[in-house]
């Protein structure tokens, strides 16, 4: 009882178990059970990364879960809060960073602010391949509505984040 390990990966045991199933309140039941054990992880070690970052992803799946909108608020709040706080614990991790990034473009619609977590990223770790990849597919996001003198910018950057992570893979 007193191994945070033991209560992340039940945790997420239960996180995964929650995102295949398709009844709502087995889901919800789910969700609220890995919350709870991955708060007690936290709570065991609240400098371990991996607990804050899991609540984050929880959040994140919460957020796409519900359909009321003040609970939807609530979440995307909360898995911000968790990424930022895991990325102050672990302020060279790439992959929480582009998760925050992933969020803030696909959910917030914040094409700058995730183009700069991106690119901050890819100076912390220039050899991540992946950071790029998702960084081309932020560039080409991102273009969309653009005047065709800004797309064209934002194409020859996912160009050559691409041409980045080819080299580092």
């Amino acid at each position: 009882p007193s191994e945070d390990f033991y209560y992340l990966f039940l945790g997420r045991g239960y996180l995964e178990r929650a995102a295949i199933t398709e009844d709502r309140t087995e889901q919800s039941d789910l969700l609220s059970a890995a919350e709870s054990l991955l708060l007690q992880a936290q709570n065991l070690n609240p400098l371990n990364t991996d607990h804050t970052a899991n609540l984050a992803r929880l959040n994140t799946r919460w957020y796409a879960a519900v359909d009321d909108e003040a609970e939807k608020a609530e979440r995307l709040d909360l898995a911000e809060k968790n990424y930022q706080d895991a990325l102050v614990l672990s302020p060279q991790n790439s992959v929480i960073r582009n998760e925050l990034a992933r969020l803030i473009l696909e959910v917030r619609g914040d094409c700058d602010r995730a183009l700069a977590l991106y690119d901050e990223s890819a100076e912390i770790d220039p050899y991540y391949a992946q950071t790029h990849l998702a960084r081309a597919d932020a560039y080409i996001l991102c273009s969309s509505g653009r005047p065709d003198n800004e797309r064209d910018t934002l194409y020859r950057s996912a160009v050559a984040a691409l041409e980045q992570g080819l080299a580092a893979a």
